[in-house]
């Protein structure tokens, strides 16, 4: 499992290695009966413009590094479709209704899931572990999910077909 605060500001090379720029957001968009939207492209923050890549531009994405697939000079720039939903402009720090428990929550993160070789918005973190990736405190938030009583009291996870 990885969580879009984690991958934000990932570097991301070009199959020969060259530096292209750090992750900024992610695009992500529901495709056919999957009810839990698919990443269909990231968007790189580099010198000048920032760049979209259709995520099949891109070799992998959960790792530490993003390579992608080809040179960025044969990049052809994704255009993003109208159903496309920038994850970290327009989900992180927003508040979204939880249909299960019919609440208003605010987004700390979002889970992703990779399904045979698509990456997808599992679920959606409201609780105290995701604020803390979000700050970076990383390390803290792994050491307090680990731990039972304070863990729970910090987690908070919705599945993504439960929210509206």
């Amino acid at each position: 499992m990885a969580y879009v605060s984690e991958l934000e500001n990932r570097p991301i090379v070009d199959i020969d290695g060259e530096h292209v720029g750090t992750l900024y957001d992610l695009l992500a968009s529901r495709r056919g009966e999957m009810l839990h939207p698919q990443v269909t492209a990231i968007v790189v923050k580099r010198r000048g413009n920032p760049i979209i890549i259709s995520i099949n531009d891109v070799a992998v994405l959960l790792t530490p590094v993003i390579p992608l697939n080809k040179r960025i000079k044969d990049v052809v720039p994704y255009q993003p479709a109208e159903q496309d939903l920038y994850l970290v402009r327009d989900v992180l720090d927003k508040q979204i209704i939880d249909t299960n428990g019919v609440r208003v929550v605010r987004v700390n993160d979002l889970e992703l899931a990779r399904v045979n070789e698509n990456v997808y918005i599992s679920n959606v973190d409201i609780g105290g572990l995701g604020l803390l990736r979000r700050l970076g405190l990383i390390n803290l938030s792994r050491r307090l999910s680990s731990s039972s009583k304070p863990g729970k009291a910090l987690s908070g996870i919705i599945s993504w077909d439960d929210i509206d």
